[in-house]
């Protein structure tokens, strides 16, 4: 190359051109600027040498932007544990609550029973299953001790009054003290605890839930009292 043509693409400098007597544009290597064109009369855009790198540029910037920095990684994992502690304390809240739930309607329905037995003169029987269910009886006639199952409607439903605690709290089970066999009690005509014969009970029964609740039968007066773990 010319010297002067050297000169230009060291300094990036527009130098004269001895060829076509008049300045000719120098190539600009790092900017990429428009310079003027002699032989076409028109404006094109000059040779960039730092703009041959382009393409590895850019690979670098797609790969950047998909990829997560460990910052990044460490919060997300952070977040999910955080929000997996809540879910599974609002579960055991909501089990709890259905099991004090549980508990508070066998309250209820003893309550029920002693009323229902001291209106209509007819003792009424709570029977057990498998520490899992009940069922109200009452007997026929006043007196005569004879029992069907189960007679008692619930006015709620206008169904048979059975009641399994599965189906309120999932896995709640109850165990009755002192034991007895069959596993049932009653209420007589003046409200007291009652067994399947009719003779009145001496001792409190104590019924144990799986939560650890208890409900006090008395045996004097037939009322129930819960006490909470």
């Amino acid at each position: 190359l010319p010297a002067n043509v050297a000169a230009g693409l060291r300094t990036g400098r527009v130098a004269a051109d001895p060829r076509v007597g008049r300045r000719a544009p120098a190539i600009s290597r790092c900017h990429g600027r428009v310079a003027a064109d002699p032989r076409v009369g028109r404006r094109t855009p000059a040779i960039s040498r730092c703009h041959t790198n382009t393409p590895a540029i850019s690979r670098c910037h797609t790969l950047r932007q998909n990829a997560f920095t460990l910052v990044e990684a460490v919060l997300a994992i952070t977040l999910t544990l955080i929000l997996s502690a809540a879910a599974i304390g609002g579960l055991s809240g909501v089990q709890a609550w259905r099991g004090s739930s549980a508990v508070r309607r066998f309250e209820g329905d003893m309550l029920y029973a002693r009323s229902t037995a001291l209106l209509s003169t007819r003792r009424v029987m709570c029977v057990l299953s498998a520490g899992t269910s009940y069922a109200l009886q009452q007997e026929t006639a006043p007196g005569t001790g004879s029992v069907v199952s189960p007679v008692i409607q619930n006015p709620m439903t206008d169904q048979p009054w059975q009641v399994a605690f599965g189906d309120i709290a999932s896995g709640l089970s109850v165990t009755l003290q002192p034991a007895r066999n069959p596993t049932e009690f009653g209420f007589g005509a003046d409200g007291r605890l009652i067994d399947r014969n009719g003779s009145v009970l001496t001792s409190d029964l104590v019924l144990t839930f799986s939560n650890r609740a208890t409900v006090t039968l008395r045996a004097e007066s037939g009322l129930c009292e819960v006490q909470w773990p």
